[in-house]
Parts: C-alpha cells; sequence; structure tokens
C-alpha cells in the first residue's frame, strides 16, 4: 500500500490471508488521521518529503529513493509494485511530486540491456534445461532401456517420464523449440522496443 499525508509518502506492507481485509481496516484508520505508523502493518517505510531524492517508474512499479539514515551519501530505496499501467503509475509519481512542493525535473531513459535480457533468459535456460531432461528419459524409452528413478525427487522423474512417455523426441524437441524461440523473439522485441523508466528528479527541499 501507497500513500501520503502532508508531510510524507509511505509505503505499508500487510501480511497474512485476510491481507486485503486488513487493507481496507488501516486505509480507514489513516483517512481517520491515525499515524502510518501505529496503523497496523506488518511493516512500514515512512520516507518525509524534504528526505525524498527522486521517484522512479518502472515496469510494473514505482520506486522511491531516499538516503540512508546513518549514510546520506548511500541511497535506499523503496519499492511500490502495482497492476496500474504505465501512464497511471506516472500520475501517481506527479502526485507524490506535487505534495512535497519541491521543484520537479522529469526525464525518461531506457531499461538497462542486462535488466531487459534478464526475464528471457532465465527462462530460456529454464526451457532449455527441461526439454533436455525429457528427451534424454524418451530416448531411453524409446531405445528399450528401464529407467530408474534416483535421488529423493522421485515425484519430479515421475512426472518427467509421463512426460516424456507421452511425447517421445521428437514432438519433446519441437514443443521445448517453439518455447526457446518464443523467449528468444521476446528477447528481440523488448532489445528494440525496450521498455522506459520515467524519473522525477526533485530540487532542494526548502529549509
Amino acid at each position: 500500500m501507497l500513500g501520503i499525508n502532508s508531510e510524507a509518502a509511505f509505503l505499508l506492507t500487510v501480511k497474512g490471508a485476510s491481507a486485503q481485509a486488513a487493507i481496507r481496516q488501516i486505509e480507514q484508520q489513516i483517512a481517520e488521521g491515525t499515524d502510518p505508523t501505529e496503523a497496523g502493518a506488518s511493516s512500514v517505510v515512512v520516507i518525509p518529503f524534504s528526505k525524498l531524492r527522486r521517484i522512479q517508474v518502472g515496469v510494473r512499479r514505482l520506486q522511491l529513493d531516499y538516503p540512508d539514515e546513518t549514510d546520506e551519501a548511500r541511497e535506499r530505496r523503496a519499492t511500490f509494485k502495482t497492476k496500474a499501467n504505465f501512464a497511471q503509475r506516472q500520475v501517481i509519481a506527479q502526485e507524490i511530486a506535487r505534495a512535497t512542493g519541491r521543484t520537479v525535473t522529469e526525464s525518461s531513459v531506457d531499461l538497462g540491456l542486462l535488466t531487459v535480457l534478464r526475464g528471457p533468459a532465465v527462462f530460456a535456460v529454464l526451457t532449455a534445461g527441461l526439454t533436455w531432461l525429457v528427451y534424454s528419459f524418451a530416448a531411453d524409452i524409446e531405445a528399450g532401456k528401464n529407467v530408474v528413478l534416483q535421488g529423493q525427487r522421485k515425484g519430479f522423474q515421475q512426472l518427467i517420464i509421463w512426460l516424456a512417455s507421452i511425447l517421445g523426441t521428437k514432438v519433446t524437441l519441437a514443443i521445448g523449440g517453439l518455447f526457446l524461440a518464443g523467449w528468444i523473439g521476446l528477447a528481440i522485441l523488448w532489445v528494440v522496443k525496450r521498455p522506459q523508466i520515467h524519473r522525477l528528479e526533485l530540487g532542494p527541499a526548502s529549509d
């Protein structure tokens, strides 16, 4: 949960099975004037407007940058994940910046190449590994070899053997190839049309 009052921005984390109900109750308490740190959240990060350095609008998230309490040369980051679209996240960031009463400089930069490729690369590696595992079992089954379960993850191995017996080597390679092509295509798309980070740099706080 992300919110602001007259002096600060705050992020509240609520854990548990009844999180949604707890969030509604906390929202009501804060609206009635309860201090965010006393509203009953699992964790609270309060960032005074005078300490806020910048707001960054990223992929499915807002990030608030502020100095470390013990060493102002170091920066800390409070991240709020949201399903709101990019335009909506921009509006939220602009409202927070406006509430600080400070000058704001806005800019946009492309997301770093390594950050863009990290997700597709991880899934491509997992896909390749799973494809090779299923293919190996399928090749043994087609060759008439006895497949022996080893180690502690026998349930997982049974699932792989079941898939291998149904798909066979050719279908396994075909499906694995399609998924790999999909991850590679996604990586190329994100490199060509790279997601952006919108930054709102805040000017000096007035004394």
